[in-house]
């Protein structure tokens, strides 16, 4: 069931763009931060196309679900570390964040919408989603510079 998705990896190119713009933001933190918060970012920035292809890959509905829970939960962890990356009051950084907004949202649409889909495929196949649908909180917290 999940693999027309594969063929339209929008989800997984959205992922992917984010990656090299996090990498940015990580290699332009104040040297005092680069290790604590730059590890992370990098790491999540990575886990997010890793979740997403593992979505696309995903032969049971139920690992699709797992896997889109995962990548949400990812997004989450990754719009958290932006804010503290706000905090820090950067002005090489600044630039940087501007257009992180709409790509997050973006890349939360792509989540919901891929899981509503599927959750509306498996009702009409009488199946049962599982309790591990991407549900993340919403993103109306992202920072904005």
């Amino acid at each position: 069931m999940p693999g027309p998705h594969h063929r339209k990896p929008a989800a997984w190119q959205c992922a992917i763009e984010l990656v090299p713009r996090v990498h940015a933001i990580a290699c332009a933190l104040p040297r005092e931060e680069h290790d604590r918060l730059g590890d992370r970012l990098r790491r999540v920035a990575c886990g997010l196309p890793a979740n997403v292809a593992g979505a696309c890959r995903a032969l049971d509905p139920r690992a699709c679900f797992l896997h889109l829970a995962t990548a949400g939960d990812v997004l989450v962890e990754l719009v958290d570390l932006l804010f503290e990356v706000a905090r820090l009051d950067c002005t090489d950084l600044a630039p940087l964040l501007d257009d992180m907004t709409p790509r997050l949202a973006r890349m939360d649409a792509h989540l919901h919408g891929w899981n509503a889909r599927l959750a509306r495929r498996c009702r009409e196949e009488r199946r049962e989603p599982g309790a591990t649908s991407y549900n993340a909180r919403p993103l109306d917290r992202l920072p904005v510079p």
